[in-house]
């Protein structure tokens, strides 16, 4: 599914039924952009239609407006509207054409997921870390209690070994924080672009 007909679909779902969870999905960076536009079309819409209220016509069948610095204030606006429109609409293709490259599928569409996923990651990392220091604390202590100091701990054949083995399991980890960076940072760069 493209992002901007998913986005379109969690929006009138969160619209329609309320759950927190739609809601949720709805306001993410990633879908709410086209919610936004969304909105700035309606608007324009409605100030297109407006300006008929704005004028009357005269019998050469010409539109003349009643006030003309309200129908002059009411011009600007549409063509400002329009114009925050197109550069929207721009930048939604190149954040879908982003989405694609990326491989992004319908349950990835979400960059508060990918905070979680890399939070979630930082944790396990943490506690790789913290196991490690535990497993080693009795040997701290032993060092400690002969009056050893932090570089004679670090030069043990067994702390060496556990320190190489945690940074081989931390080491993909870091990799997969690298992608998510990489994913965020490039769909945040686009997202940035966005006018309101």
């Amino acid at each position: 599914m493209k992002l901007s007909d998913y986005a379109r679909d969690i929006t009138k779902k969160a619209d329609r039924e309320g759950y927190a969870a739609d809601k949720s999905r709805a306001s993410d960076p990633l879908i709410k952009p086209f919610a936004d536009c969304d909105s700035q079309k309606a608007r324009l819409k409605a100030l297109q239609e407006s300006t008929i209220g704005l004028c009357w016509i005269d019998a050469k069948g010409k539109a003349i407006p009643y006030d003309a610095g309200e129908f002059a204030r009411v011009q600007a606006e549409i063509q400002r509207l329009q114009s925050v429109i197109d550069h929207n609409a721009a930048v939604l293709t190149e954040l879908e054409d982003k989405v694609w490259n990326l491989g992004l599928s319908d349950d990835q569409f979400s960059i508060a997921r990918m905070y979680g996923e890399k939070s979630k990651i930082l944790e396990r990392i943490t506690q790789i870390k913290a196991e490690q220091e535990e497993a080693l604390a009795q040997k701290w202590h032993s060092v400690i209690n002969i009056g050893g100091n932090r570089a004679m701990f670090e030069d043990l054949p067994e702390v060496k070994a556990a320190r190489q083995k945690t940074a081989e399991l931390i080491e993909p980890l870091e990799a997969e924080i690298a992608v998510l960076d990489g994913k965020i940072l490039g769909l945040e760069s686009i997202l940035r672009k966005l006018k309101h």
